[in-house]
Order: structure tokens, then C-alpha cells, then sequence
């Protein structure tokens, strides 16, 4: 990280100087026109800021007689300029997590219907085992890297959104027959036998929220997410979306839900001794994100004990190969 161009390409020139000591090589372009795997990225502060320029120069920036070029990154044929791909992670000038989220849904969806002929419109295959390909080959894609993630609701709802569609074609439920029959979308989900997507978003967040608290005070990763910074300006209107404040709004609601899932002892221990003081009991940790998630809940594709089945409320739905019931008549599990 550099404040400015000139800083920026003395740091280069020194990091490459210490490379060739170890016999190794920056990739960089020959000419301003070339093409460099080394490249480097505009961070500006947000646009209502004091601090915010209307221009920044975004050229190459000549190391010796090479040249590293501004990031951009190709994303189904599409060129981004100002966007990064690292470990699989699209990084952007503003820093905003859109269009992470839209290349891991794409991802995601490429992966199912990869399998959907063979797998999950098979009427062969059990409920189940849809159940367990999608948890095993779609899920990860999807949820990669998602718990440290500054991700806005409307990404939670692009996400959610390609669950549902998936779930769907996993029950055999057509969209028209969700909405006519009022099946909301943590049935549906237990119907399929999987959970939600917040779900399990939450769960991947939370869990990597008590592996940062027990860190030691001093690494990096809980430097970065507990570090306030007390001097500076800061931008009018409501500051951007960040892990910090992501995590802030689970912790804040983990009282509440685990009142709610009748972990009384648990939000007790939460509200008495704080969420770091439970997050360096392992176990206990573990077992408030069960409750709160229903991670440990038995799911196997039967509607009567899935996450989220409400008891004595029948419903009709047509399965595949099952007629849709009368007028007159409910279907029950």
C-alpha cells in the first residue's frame, strides 16, 4: 500500500532488486503498451470524502526501463479496468463486493447445470442425494471466501436468489407453485433437505469470527478486524458496508437468537461476559452457531425433519411423478 505514484514505484524498483537477489523476476512490460502480470490499483476515498480528487492518473508507471499497467481483470469476456482477481477473490476500486458476487453466482450456476440433467432433474435420484451433490459441489463455489466478506443485503439477495432457483429444481417445485401454496423459502429449503442461504452465510461468518478472536493480539488478521482508526476525516452520509460492520450486526443479534432457540444458558454466558470471552470457549462457540443456524439439524430430504418444517401446517404440492391432490384435500408428509 502507497500513498502516491512515486512512492509506489520506489517500493517496486526496491522489492524487484530484492527478488533478483534470490534469482527471481517481476513480471513487467516491456513498453507502456505491453501487457504486465504485475500490476497495480487505484484505491480513492468515497466520493462524498474531502479528500476526493476528480481525476486520478491511472497510466503505467515506469520501474527502470520496464512498465507495470493499471489491474483490470476479464470476466466472461468482459473486461473490468479497475478490478483485481486474487486467491479467487475480484477485488475493485471502490471495494465493493457486486461484482465478486456476480462472478461467484455465475460460477455457481455453471456448476449446476453441469449436473442438472444427470442429477437434480433426474426423477431416478433421491431428494437426498440432490441434496448432498448440491452441498458438495455448488455450495462451496458459491460461499468461497463469503465469511470475510463485506457483503450488502442485496448481495445476500443475489446469493439467496440462486439458492431458491436451485432448491426448486431440487424438490421439483415450479415457482408458480411456491408462490400459490405460500412456501417461504426456509420450508422450501428444508423440503430440499438443505438450509438457507443466509443461513449459511452466517454460519461460515460466524464461525470465522471466533477463529480471529482467539488469535493473538498481534496477527494481522485481528489487528485488521478490531483496529479503530482515531484520526482523520471522515466522509459525510452513512459510511460504506465493511467486515467490521457486518460482524458487528451478527454479534449484536446472537443474544436475541439464541433466546430464541432456547439456548437460555448460552445468551446468558453472551451477555454477561461478551462475545470474545464465549467465542475463546471453542465448544460453546460451536454450539451457539448450531443453534442460531440449525447446522446440526437432520436433513435428509424428508420434509418432517428438515430445518424450518412447521408442524400442523399440511401442504399440497405436486412432486414429480405425485399428482397434485383436490381442491378438497391437503397433502401430508
Amino acid at each position: 500500500m502507497h500513498t502516491g505514484r512515486d512512492r509506489l514505484a520506489k517500493g517496486i524498483a526496491a522489492f524487484d532488486r530484492h527478488c533478483a537477489a534470490w534469482g527471481l523476476s517481476l513480471h513487467m512490460a516491456d513498453s507502456p503498451a505491453g501487457t504486465s502480470k504485475t500490476v497495480f490499483m487505484v484505491i480513492p476515498p468515497s466520493e462524498s470524502h474531502p479528500n476526493r480528487r476528480e481525476h486520478y492518473d491511472r497510466s503505467p508507471i515506469q520501474i527502470g526501463d520496464r512498465w507495470i499497467t493499471y489491474a483490470s481483470t476479464k470476466i466472461d469476456g468482459v473486461t473490468h479496468r479497475g478490478a483485481f482477481k486474487y486467491l479467487g477473490s475480484i477485488i475493485t476500486e471502490n471495494l465493493d463486493e457486486g461484482l465478486d458476487v456476480k462472478h461467484r453466482v455465475d460460477a455457481a450456476n455453471r456448476a449446476f447445470g453441469r449436473f442438472r440433467k444427470h442429477i437434480f432433474d433426474s426423477k431416478t435420484v433421491t431428494t437426498a442425494t440432490k441434496a448432498l451433490v448440491f452441498k458438495t459441489f455448488i455450495l462451496p463455489i458459491l460461499l468461497y471466501q463469503s465469511e470475510c466478506a463485506a457483503l450488502k443485503p442485496e448481495h445476500v439477495r443475489a446469493m439467496s436468489t440462486f439458492v431458491n432457483r436451485c432448491t426448486r429444481s431440487i424438490t421439483g417445485i415450479k415457482f408458480g407453485q411456491q408462490w400459490k401454496r405460500h412456501i417461504s423459502e426456509a420450508r422450501l429449503a428444508g423440503m430440499a433437505g438443505i438450509r438457507t442461504c443466509a443461513s449459511y452465510l452466517k454460519e461460515k461468518a460466524l464461525s470465522w469470527l471466533g477463529h480471529v478472536a482467539r488469535m493473538e493480539a498481534d496477527r494481522h488478521p485481528r489487528v485488521a478486524l478490531f483496529t479503530v482508526i482515531a484520526r482523520g476525516k471522515r466522509a459525510m452520509g452513512q459510511p460504506p458496508t465493511t467486515v467490521r460492520r457486518r460482524m458487528d450486526r451478527l454479534v449484536k443479534g446472537l443474544t436475541q437468537d439464541l433466546a430464541s432457540a432456547g439456548k437460555t444458558e448460552l445468551s446468558d454466558r453472551l451477555r454477561n461476559e461478551g462475545w470474545i470471552k464465549l467465542a475463546a470457549d471453542r465448544q460453546a462457540w460451536r454450539d451457539a452457531i448450531n443453534a442460531v443456524t440449525g447446522a446440526k439439524t437432520p436433513q435428509g430430504g424428508d420434509p418432517s425433519t428438515a430445518e424450518c418444517y412447521v408442524t400442523g401446517q399440511p401442504y399440497g404440492i405436486c412432486f414429480r411423478g405425485v399428482p397434485e391432490p383436490d381442491d378438497g384435500a391437503s397433502a401430508t408428509p
